[in-house]
Parts: structure tokens; sequence; C-alpha cells
């Protein structure tokens, strides 16, 4: 999904995470994955968890040279937490049941779209593309 994600033109990822800056790209280097989240923001950014999303779309606005439509913005994730941000900046949000937290919990959160996993690339591009 982030290879397929990395490749539209129109689409730039960015890591939003709890983890220290140090930690995340410790963590992204280990999997292979830091060169497609060269950006994003990490909790020595802001203190609160819903602010590193505007960090994250300043970089992105910056690095990329464009200007971010918050409409087109989405937060995925796999705690309520990420749910929340998204909730918080009026951002489009789409949980995944991988982590820890259980699908129940996700789903009191009201993410605008839950989905067991990833493995349907299709499925999760049309939803963040089409919105269904």
């Amino acid at each position: 999904l982030i290879k397929t994600l990395h490749n539209l033109n129109e689409c730039h990822l960015g890591l939003l995470t709890g983890n220290i800056a140090q930690g995340a790209r410790i963590k992204l280097q280990v999997i292979k994955l830091f060169d497609y989240c060269p950006l994003g923001g990490c909790c020595d950014d802001a203190i609160r968890r819903s602010d590193l999303s505007y960090v994250a779309i300043s970089r992105a606005q910056k690095y990329h040279d464009i200007e971010i439509d918050k409409n087109d913005t989405w937060i995925i994730g796999d705690s309520v937490y990420d749910i929340r941000c998204a909730h918080a900046n009026n951002l489009h949000s789409l949980a995944v049941c991988t982590g820890l937290t259980p699908r129940s919990a996700l789903e009191k959160e009201k993410p605008e779209f839950i989905v067991d996993t990833f493995e349907d690339t299709g499925q999760i591009v049309d939803i963040i593309f089409n919105g269904k």
C-alpha cells in the first residue's frame, strides 16, 4: 500500500507518531519504510498529538512546494489517538485493525472508514481518492 501511494503523484505521505523523531526513524529504517515517509510530526514537535497534523502539513507544503487542502488530507492509523487527531483537525480518518486497539474501541471513535487490514490496496486507494 505504501509503495502504491508513494508512486501516485497526487499523494504525499507523512508520519504522525507519538514516538520521538529518532525512535520513529530507527523503527522505520529497520523495516525499510523511512524513505517513504521523510516528513511528518513526532511527539518532540508538539505537546498534544492533535497538533502534529499542523506540523506535518506545514512541512509537506514547504518540502513539496504545494498548498495542501485539508479536505484531501487523511489520518490513517490503528489507535483511537489517530482518529481523535483527525477529528480534532477536521481531517479524514481511516482506522485499521492491525494494532493493539480492539475494533470495538476504534468504532466508538467513529472514523470515516475502518478496515481490518491494508491487504486490499485497491480498496484503500478507492477510500482515499473517492471516499468509498
